[in-house]
């Protein structure tokens, strides 16, 4: 559960504005760093590889969000639709 709870905390801040000033930081900073290294062969293969495992990452918490998301919307609209199929139904039932 913990877990969770960390994961559902590391959604929370990748989309809020502070998420996104510390990874322009970050960038900021590994680009300061790699400036005072001038920039070895090492480094491009590094940031190339660093890259695509965020980009990867955060495919994957936006779907894995989307997709709890979507859970939760469909729960509330079949829970919608039951409630006016049994409204509808007591309300014939009166009728009659």
């Amino acid at each position: 559960m913990a877990g969770r709870s960390r994961f559902l905390r590391a959604v929370a801040f990748a989309g809020h504005p502070h998420g996104v000033a510390a990874a322009v930081l970050l960038a900021a900073c590994w680009c300061a760093v790699g400036v005072g290294l001038d920039f070895p062969q090492e480094w491009f293969l590094l940031t190339n590889m660093l890259c695509t495992l965020v980009v990867l990452l955060l495919l994957l918490l936006m779907q894995h969000s989307q997709n709890r998301d979507m859970r939760a919307l469909q729960a509330k609209a079949d829970e919608l639709i039951r409630s006016t199929i049994a409204n509808i139904t007591d309300d014939r039932r009166r009728a009659a």
